[in-house]
């Protein structure tokens, strides 16, 4: 392998192959594997931002004309701890394009509703998602559940915030 050192001989980064694996690891300070590309040419970075968090119960009596922070609160996983589930609230570790994805479930909608939107908020500007317009035009009577999502990738700022409203 490589090693990469500084002026006291600490070794702060290395480049190694490894012959029965047939894989190529770039390891950062403190021995940390930051990316592995295996025989097959397949390429992992071990360190790459990924968050999945949804509801851990009912958020209810979503209030009219006020936007409302979605409260996801319960994490299935989050490879960096980039996602702060007291807050709702997910923060940028690097500068770069991060394509966020969601999904509500509303229980219980009225049919007497203007209209609902989803939205994304960032530190550099909301992304419009899932409009939904007119109760009184989808439903003839309320519901027991709807879904709205949307998918957009957000041009993101290392430390900028993003978070999840819904608007009634």
């Amino acid at each position: 392998g490589i090693l990469f050192g500084d002026v006291d001989d600490d070794v702060e980064c290395a480049i190694e192959y490894e012959p029965a694996n047939k894989a190529l690891t770039l390891s950062t300070g403190n021995n940390a594997e930051a990316i592995r590309i295996d025989g097959s040419g397949h390429v992992t970075k071990s360190s790459q931002t990924s968050v999945h968090v949804q509801r851990s119960g009912v958020q209810s009596n979503i209030p009219i004309n006020t936007n409302q922070t979605v409260e996801f609160d319960q994490e299935l996983f989050d490879v960096n701890n980039d996602f702060n589930t007291g807050t709702y609230t997910f923060t940028a570790p690097v500068t770069g394009k991060y394509l966020v994805s969601t999904n509500v479930r509303m229980e219980s909608v009225p049919t007497d509703f203007t209209y609902y939107y989803l939205y994304l908020v960032t530190s550099n500007g909301n992304r419009w998602g899932d409009l939904m317009g007119n109760g009184s035009q989808y439903f003839n009577s309320a519901p027991l559940y709807v879904t709205m999502g949307f998918t957009c990738i957000a041009d993101m700022d290392a430390n900028d915030t993003a978070y999840i409203r819904i608007y009634q």
